[in-house]
């Protein structure tokens, strides 16, 4: 989403799900944590469905499900990644809505996380800009909770 009231090119990250936010630097995982991966929030998910948090085309779903890419129209790339302690985990824990090359708009269903691991476990919900060197400057959101299509952070270009 484009900010058409802007005098520089601006886009609109929303929230992929509702939850809390916390500060990236805070995630227990230290690619994200270290934003080795590229800069972003992150949110502690409470609800089993992620939606999309930009418009956009879907270029990397990870075979476990658990992480997707979305690469703007501007050529942002977004990644989505759910943390979990372990390394390996069975396929059935997420369900993709959408497959590698669909094009999606903010609020468009991507992926379900199944009920019960909600239940058992904390999970954090990674958004970050994997190419963060053609941004300008990433603003935050920092508000404790926050819902679906909710501004995560905005980022100028």
């Amino acid at each position: 989403m484009i900010c058409e009231d802007c005098d520089e090119k601006k886009i609109l990250v929303k929230s992929p799900a509702e939850g809390e936010i916390i500060d990236i630097s805070d995630v227990n995982d230290y690619v994200f944590s270290k934003k080795l991966v590229g800069d972003g929030v992150a949110v502690k998910i409470k609800t089993s469905e992620i939606v999309a948090p930009v418009d956009g085309t879907v270029k990397l779903i990870l075979p476990t499900k658990h992480g997707i890419g979305i690469e703007t129209s501007e050529g942002i790339d977004i990644l989505l990644h759910v943390n979990m302690d372990e390394a390996d985990f069975p396929n059935e824990l997420f369900h993709s809505i959408v497959k590698e090359e669909d094009k999606v708009s903010v609020g468009d269903k991507l992926l379900l996380v199944n009920e019960n691991l909600l239940k058992d476990r904390e999970l954090v919900l990674c958004i970050v800009v994997a190419n963060m060197s053609v941004v300008k400057e990433i603003k935050k959101n920092y508000k404790n909770d926050i819902s679906k299509e909710d501004t995560l952070f905005e980022i100028t270009i």
